[in-house]
């Protein structure tokens, strides 16, 4: 059973923006990094425990084939995402690693 998930717009942002830069690098990159960020948010709907649980409760979901990670939280039936962040940056002190 898929459970609801709720990007918020900081997250939406952190997409559009890694999408953005993707996409002036290289010509149909950002689309498919949309396409990967989908996939993963399908996977997290699935399976929302799929990954371990971090400081403050919030799990982290790799972007398969791109160095991002979805940053969210489960309350009840619904998934909140906070965050789409890029591996290399610096954990804020909310997320965690």
């Amino acid at each position: 059973m898929s459970h609801l998930l709720i990007v918020q717009p900081s997250a939406l942002e952190d997409a559009w923006e890694a999408a953005f830069y993707l996409e002036h690098r290289e010509p149909a990159l950002g689309g498919r990094f949309l396409d990967e960020l989908e996939r993963c948010y399908q996977y997290i709907r699935d399976f929302p425990s799929g990954f371990q649980q971090r400081r403050g409760g919030f799990r982290h979901a790799p972007v398969a084939k791109f160095p991002y990670r979805v940053v969210y939280e489960i309350d009840g039936g619904t998934i909140y995402v906070y965050q789409v962040r890029h591996t290399s940056r610096k954990p804020s002190q909310r997320f965690g690693p």
